[in-house]
């Protein structure tokens, strides 16, 4: 049976395409994992993105975790170089103060923004936020054991007692037909998103190719977080 695991992390909403993911560190506060395409994949535009979250995110918070944390989304592109992150100060799923970096050639000259209060962050961020499957294909055992009874990996944080080899309760194998959840906060696009009107996440043509992977895709990440973007022209 594969090892891969599928499960369900609080991260930006994309169109839907097959995500997969390394957990690169953890510990009991935060996990980080590495976001990708899956192999094969012609229409996805994940490549190398980073989020980091903690037992705050999980859909069922355990008795005495934290339910307040840092939602940290990075996307970085050294082939034509520029960074867009965000981070969030929430409590459980809700956003409390987000922080937005954008540098590079995406940045029209505005590099930071802070919005705080729910009302200016879903006015200005023009994003949803919202549990999305994943497959974690690597670094299971970075995550973090617990005095938990049973294993939770639903939106960064895993905890078990049981052996590496046992079932987990709410994580499956790969296979394991998708599973759909309602978003947790919901931002509304702004008639005057910029540069949403170029590409989309599902359809493009490549033009130029590395590694299986074209430049032009590199900029679907970008498109299908262009509420981003947008906000950083409108101020």
């Amino acid at each position: 049976m594969s090892s891969d695991l599928t499960t369900s992390l609080f991260m930006p909403k994309f169109d839907p395409q097959p995500i997969v993911a390394e957990v690169l560190a953890a510990d009991a506060t935060a996990t980080t994992y590495l976001l990708n395409c899956r192999q094969g994949a012609d229409q996805c535009g994940i490549f190398d993105n980073t989020l980091v979250v903690g037992p705050w995110a999980s859909k069922t918070v355990s008795p005495g975790a934290a339910t307040t944390g840092e939602l940290n989304y990075r996307i970085t592109d050294s082939y034509n170089p520029w960074l867009y992150s965000i981070e969030c100060q929430m409590s459980h799923t809700v956003p409390l103060e987000c922080t937005t970096t954008n540098s590079g050639g995406n940045d029209e000259d505005r590099q930071t923004a802070t919005f705080t209060g729910t009302e200016a962050i879903e006015e200005e961020l023009h994003i949803t936020v919202t549990f999305t499957q994943v497959i974690i294909t690597a670094g299971q055992e970075l995550l973090i054991p617990t005095s938990s009874a049973s294993e939770t990996s639903e939106a960064g944080h895993t905890s078990k007692t049981a052996p590496p080899e046992t079932t987990p309760s709410e994580t499956t194998p790969s296979e394991t037909a998708p599973t759909t959840s309602t978003p947790a906060f919901t931002i509304h696009p702004s008639s005057n998103a910029a540069r949403t009107d170029t590409a989309s996440s599902s359809a493009s043509t490549p033009e130029e190719t590395s590694g299986g992977v074209s430049y032009v895709a590199r900029g679907f990440t970008a498109i299908a977080l262009a509420g981003f973007a947008a906000m950083m022209v409108q101020y």
